[in-house]
């Protein structure tokens, strides 16, 4: 019975080894080390820790590769039918705001993003962008403000984004003529953050009030 019992501790001995040995992550390459972040349905986030149980294949560190970096971006549901892979992009650092480098579309998710279908009833769409070129002194983490160009449109007429008043699903500007301000309807396009593109309604050299709200009354004709 003594040999029997002492074969049974070795072999749970030689089990606990044998754990013990494959509880040891090496490195396959140097690098720093991050903590991979797991997502829920409900949009909780959750890294691994002391004393958690963890599952067999479960991704729990990253290496990533510094000489490549990608912005995550969240896109509202109203423009992601205008995005595909290969758009070009904009991309500035809070801790770099005299730079900007460009970057390239890399994949767009297909379904809403978890968090958003809770936190709202917007819908929007996890967004990866590779960023071109030269990425030193960039590391993971940082805040970055994008812009993805939709468009480009040439010889084109444009007004400040400002000038332009909505009532329902009509935009109005008002154009000045002999001495007075007349309100104008206008048929918009694409727009940025400065200048909104109008397809019909003004003509190249009409003299438009850029902020018709800082007037307390217009005068019509």
């Amino acid at each position: 019975m003594a040999e029997l019992g002492l074969a049974w501790h070795e072999g749970r001995l030689e089990q606990f080894e044998t754990q013990l040995e494959k509880c040891k992550i090496y490195a396959p390459q140097s690098g720093m080390v991050t903590y991979h972040v797991d997502a829920d349905f409900w949009g909780n986030s959750s890294t691994s820790k002391e004393g958690a149980a963890v599952r067999n294949r479960q991704k729990l560190l990253s290496i990533p590769d510094l000489t490549v970096m990608q912005v995550k971006a969240l896109v509202h549901e109203s423009v992601i039918d205008r995005i595909s892979t290969g758009m070009r992009a904009s991309i500035r650092l809070d801790v770099f705001p005299d730079r900007t480098y460009s970057g390239t579309v890399e994949s767009i998710d297909v379904l809403p993003d978890p968090g958003g279908w809770i936190a709202s009833d917007t819908r929007v769409y996890k967004t990866i962008v590779t960023i071109d070129g030269s990425v030193e002194g960039i590391t993971p983490g940082m805040t970055a403000v994008l812009k993805i160009q939709l468009a480009r449109r040439s010889d084109v007429l444009c007004i400040p984004l400002q000038s332009i008043e909505r009532e329902g699903e009509n935009s109005w500007c008002y154009v000045q003529q002999a001495g007075s301000l007349r309100k104008c309807q206008v048929e918009t396009g694409d727009m940025d953050d400065d200048f909104i593109e109008v397809i019909a309604g003004l003509s190249a050299g009409d003299r438009v009030l850029v902020n018709p709200e800082s007037v307390d009354e217009i005068a019509r004709p």
